[in-house]
């Protein structure tokens, strides 16, 4: 399967950030920043997220990669910007790296 089509499939089932949780890149660098250092395991990376109304992908086990995305943000509305979010784990579940960035909004 192709890693793009594997990221868009992923990213269905994830849903809009609540407006009380963060909507900015900045935002979003500082939660994790606060939050989730490199070591946490993937049940509390998803928790927090969630804490804050940000859904995500779950667990992908073919690639210990946690995907979100925060479709309404600070730039602009639904339609014009998101926030997308990668979490990287190595095989015992725990986290490696993230990467967070804004991408344009498909309908």
């Amino acid at each position: 399967m192709n890693l793009g089509l594997f990221v868009v499939s992923s990213l269905i089932f994830v849903t809009t950030c609540e407006a009380n949780g963060p909507r900015t890149v900045r935002e979003v660098e500082s939660l994790i920043r606060e939050n989730l250092p490199v070591g946490s395991d993937r049940v509390r990376v998803i928790q927090v997220l969630s804490d804050r109304g940000i859904a995500t992908s779950g667990l992908q086990a073919r690639s210990g990669t946690v995907y979100a995305i925060i479709r309404t943000t600070a730039g602009g509305p639904q339609s014009e910007s998101a926030i997308a979010m990668e979490f990287f784990f190595d095989e015992g579940g725990r986290l490696l790296r993230h990467e967070v960035r804004e991408v344009p909004a498909r309908p």
